[in-house]
């Protein structure tokens, strides 16, 4: 899921971003003498990756270090039209990162920069990278042109090569406390107290899905999916298919997922359900929300490590169908019987 963010002033420099404090410290002591360098910064959604990138930029880049307003290099940089700065994202309708994309920053980066001391390339899905492309990007990894940095940005690594991971600095991003988040919300978002602990509280340290929580499209969503998913789960199989065969075509206006491929769009519309779903049995599981009487056989740690496992499966290029029929009949069978069945999706498929 992806979710603009319109306040440009909501992301701040790097000195003044709320960040775990030694990899602030890193990065802050990297910039003091940045030559030629490459990133993965790694972490999951929301846990602050693509606003470190932009705060890191803005401090390299600002002519105004000591002023807490965007200059006009902090509009260019923010705006992502900096001369200087090559953000490489994957074109629209595709789900992969081509050669000829990495062959165009090459291109840009191998003439001296225009404006600043440096050139800085920003790959925001660094997974998206197919293996023609990380080949391509290898090159300029290894032999990097003078004072060129270069930041990578994923949610995993494993789709990564190794030869890529060994060439990068790697900067792990954990999701944020309650308390960092609330204070995010309250510092850059103008949120009042009382919205900002509800919000962080409830959103599992994913700062994109605690910005949704004021819109009242989200709350829409998420009581639909909650209200699905409890029903279809404790029901017979009929149920569960064709709520799965619904999601499956469902085009949910929160999500903004026109001109992406019908194989993106399901497998986005099916993690952002089993996102907010664990939300709720994290909720549930703190004694927070009740749990439902044809719910409660299954421990909600077992609820909640079936929906991980299968978030994560989502983030690979398996079939998105397939994994949500996965989902449905194995925690199904689980609130059945009060016992979680450890078969993976392959042993699952082969007896198929």
């Amino acid at each position: 899921m992806k979710l603009e963010l319109n306040h440009h002033i909501t992301i701040p420099k790097l000195s003044q971003l709320i960040l775990a404090d030694e990899s602030r410290l890193f990065l802050m002591q990297t910039i003091q003498n940045p030559g030629s360098i490459t990133f993965l910064f790694v972490g999951p959604e929301g846990s602050g990756k693509k606003t470190a990138a932009f705060a890191m930029i803005r401090s390299l880049f600002c002519q105004t270090p000591h002023e807490v307003s965007p200059c006009r290099i902090c509009q260019q940089v923010l705006n992502k039209v900096h001369p200087d700065m090559v953000w490489v994202e994957n074109e629209e309708g595709k789900n992969k990162l081509t050669v000829e994309q990495v062959r165009g920053l090459q291109k840009k980066i191998s003439v001296l920069p225009l404006t600043a001391d440096f050139h800085v390339v920003v790959i925001p899905e660094a997974e998206l990278l197919n293996l023609e492309a990380q080949n391509a990007l290898l090159k300029t990894l290894e032999e990097p042109p003078a004072n060129t940095i270069t930041i990578l940005i994923s949610k995993q690594t494993g789709s990564l090569l190794p030869t890529v991971l060994s060439r990068c600095r790697m900067v792990r991003f954990r999701p944020y406390t309650v308390a960092e988040l609330k204070k995010i919300l309250m510092t850059h978002w103008n949120w009042n107290e009382s919205e900002a602990q509800q919000a962080a509280s409830q959103c599992n340290g994913n700062l994109l899905s605690a910005l949704q929580f004021s819109d009242s499209r989200w709350d829409d969503f998420s009581t639909k999916v909650v209200a699905d998913f409890d029903r279809s789960l404790s029901s017979h199989a009929a149920l569960f298919i064709a709520c799965i065969h619904e999601y499956e075509q469902w085009e949910p206006d929160i999500l903004e997922i026109s001109g992406v491929t019908p194989t993106q769009r399901k497998s986005r519309v099916f993690q952002t359900a089993l996102q907010v779903y664990s939300r709720i049995w994290e909720r549930r599981l703190r004694g927070e929300e009740s749990i439902p009487a044809s719910l409660d056989l299954l421990a909600p740690i077992f609820v909640l490590e079936c929906l991980q496992q299968h978030i994560d499966l989502l983030e690979t290029y398996l079939s998105p169908r397939m994994i949500i029929d996965h989902f449905f009949i194995t925690l199904r069978n689980g609130f059945q019987t009060g016992y979680l069945e450890k078969k993976s999706l392959f042993d699952w498929v082969a007896q198929l």
